[in-house]
């Protein structure tokens, strides 16, 4: 089947009847009744989605129990701006929702979304594994990013930042770049550069097993909700520790990076200027991708509160730089 429009095409006040991958569908109860809420998405991007159906509770619930996250549906609905950013309501075109288009009547190419160089970032970050000097740490780690290939695959969240295939693995490598910077860079601060690498790649590893493709998406598990993939993470290198023995010490650390790496909001904070590193990375990775998402969504001279970062963004204008006059060579002295 020919995809006959993409998500990066579509402007508000348009009429939308074309096929889109549907992800993480949610039932909702308003002041009107129920509807769901979900997101769409192809090879192009993705797009806010609310079904609310004719105005009858058991259409929508119908549907809802019908829909299958991760595949692809015909979607007939208006496009609208609602608090800033633009999503697609469904009325009349509930029926379509029922029933998935069949994925091989697909191109798999025009639905999956994912900014992420994959094999780059996989190549990136064994190079940046290479770089442990202690052996035992950088045994561990390889086992660890073998045992468990999803790492590779799948998204670093369900709906914030890296929300896309290869997201983990793209955000892990940002983190171990920035970590390992401030490691190299801040003056008098004595860092074992070692474990800021193991930790920072490792940190978020119950990630992988937080997740699972269905259809042309990763859908969450529920360990993801129940657990947290902080507890996962952990069970994980404990599983791992117990085949490939690391030193105490190391062991230890390494546990307190993935504890605390959510820094102020983590059950443990920091208590290493390792782990600090980690969690700054962290915390910097995730926040620019949260504020470029929304900024991607915001007009020049716009203030808005972003739907990614949950904060207010304002996207300023770039000046054309072959529009600036040409600065004076200066003729002066400097002092």
């Amino acid at each position: 089947m020919e995809k006959n429009l993409y998500i990066k095409d579509i402007s508000p006040g348009d009429t939308v009847d074309a096929t889109f991958v549907v992800e993480q569908p949610s039932l909702m109860s308003g002041k009107k009744g129920k509807y769901i809420t979900c997101t769409l998405s192809d090879a192009t991007g993705s797009l806010p989605c609310k079904i609310w159906g004719t105005g009858k509770d058991e259409q929508v619930i119908g549907v809802y129990e019908a829909l299958t996250a991760g595949m692809v549906y015909r979607c007939y609905g208006n496009a609208s701006v609602f608090r800033g950013t633009m999503e697609l309501n469904i009325n009349d075109g509930v029926g379509y929702l029922c029933t998935p288009v069949m994925t091989e009547h697909l191109v798999p190419e025009d639905y999956v979304y994912s900014p992420a160089d994959i094999e780059e970032n996989k190549k990136e970050l064994f190079a940046l594994v290479r770089s442990i000097a202690r052996t035992p740490l950088q045994h561990f780690v390889f086992v660890a990013l073998e045992t468990y290939p999803l790492f590779f695959e799948v998204p670093a969240a369900r709906y914030k930042h890296h929300a896309y295939i290869g997201g983990l693995a793209e955000h892990s490598l940002e983190v171990a770049r920035m970590a390992v910077a401030m490691a190299d860079g801040v003056s008098g601060v004595d860092m074992d550069r070692d474990m800021v690498l193991a930790g920072a790649i490792l940190h978020d590893i119950g990630k992988a097993a937080s997740f699972e493709k269905q259809g042309f998406a990763f859908i969450s598990l529920p360990a993801y909700s129940l657990m947290g993939h902080t507890t996962l993470g952990i069970q994980m290198v404990s599983r791992l520790q117990g085949e490939r023995r690391l030193p105490e010490e190391d062991y230890a650390h390494l546990l307190h990076i993935l504890q605390s790496h959510h820094g102020e909001y983590a059950e443990v904070r920091p208590h290493s200027a390792e782990a600090w590193a980690v969690h700054f990375g962290d915390n910097a990775s995730a926040t620019l991708h949260e504020v470029d998402e929304d900024l991607r969504e915001t007009t020049p001279g716009e203030v808005m509160k972003g739907r990614h970062s949950g904060g207010l963004v304002f996207r300023f204008e770039r000046p054309d730089k072959a529009s600036l006059p040409q600065e004076k060579e200066y003729q002066g002295t400097l002092f």
